[in-house]
């Protein structure tokens, strides 16, 4: 009898886990299916309470989306030694001051480019749950949505490091695995300024690509963008080096792999910082 019961018990156990599985495997697909987030999704989530929305680029619009909070780009970068992100302290005091916390859903909007930056920013220093919104205020407001003054932020974050150094790549990170066959190289810039000289062996792949219309600045869907890097020579099981003048196309190009499930990474110093170092290039 007691043998029954042990057995009756092992059966009861897996049949709840087959129940759940489901549902496990849902959560954990969830946080990587977000990557990109509607202005429908947004609108029903504006009161989430670990909701953070944050507006990033040069001067904020005098309105944004309820409850914004505005970080200006220059704030998340550095051109003193080359461009960078700034020192990873120097960083996180900057995120906390616009209330992320460890626990925030971090929603990004405002200029392409300065969003693609603050993603890398927030995956540099180990933020997992982090979004772009599709088509950004543009969307929104030709939605007729509610938009708000700019409110400064009333809390500070609670925000712990946990640096991710992979997220970007050097020139002898490019060197070393790039030109060596580890890693496809990929030149977000302009055809006119790869043209007049790149990389050698960097293929291009302009940082507009990864939208459906570059005016709308919606991305493609994953299985789209996958098939765009496999185009330029990104297959299954590949890894990514992203790179442009200053690696802010290169931030967007770098977000998009991402979001096709892609390891990748930015070259931060990019075109710029190689010429600066007088290594080879090719046209």
């Amino acid at each position: 009898m007691r043998h029954l019961s042990r057995v009756t018990a092992q059966i009861a156990v897996l049949v709840i886990v087959s129940l759940l599985l489901p549902s496990i495997a849902g959560a954990q697909n969830r946080s990587a299916n977000d990557m990109v987030v509607t202005t429908t999704w947004l609108a029903e989530h504006l009161s989430d309470p670990q909701l953070v929305l944050v507006w990033t680029g040069g001067t904020a619009p005098a309105q944004l989306i309820p409850g914004s909070r505005a970080l200006p780009h220059e704030r998340v970068m550095t051109m003193s030694a080359g461009h960078d992100l700034p020192p990873v302290d120097d960083l996180v005091a900057t995120l906390r001051r616009v209330s992320i916390s460890d626990a925030s859903h971090v929603v990004i909007y405002g200029e392409p480019m300065a969003a693609g930056w603050l993603f890398l920013a927030l995956d540099y220093i180990g933020h997992d749950h982090v979004s772009l919104l599709d088509g950004g205020l543009e969307k929104w407001t030709a939605e007729r949505r509610p938009v708000a003054p700019v409110a400064p932020s009333s809390t500070q974050g609670r925000l712990t490091a946990r640096v991710r150094a992979a997220v970007k790549s050097s020139a002898t990170d490019v060197q070393s695995r790039g030109t060596a066959g580890r890693a496809i190289v990929l030149d977000a810039r302009t055809s006119e300024e790869y043209t007049r000289g790149h990389i050698p062996g960097a293929t291009w792949l302009e940082w507009t690509n990864v939208f459906a219309e570059p005016t709308t600045m919606v991305f493609k869907k994953p299985d789209e963008l996958r098939a765009l890097f496999a185009k330029a020579g990104v297959m299954p099981g590949n890894a990514a080096i992203t790179y442009c003048a200053v690696g802010l196309r290169a931030s967007v190009l770098f977000f998009a792999a991402k979001y096709a499930g892609i390891d990748a990474s930015d070259y931060v110093g990019s075109w710029r910082d190689w010429q600066d170092k007088r290594l080879p290039t090719e046209q």
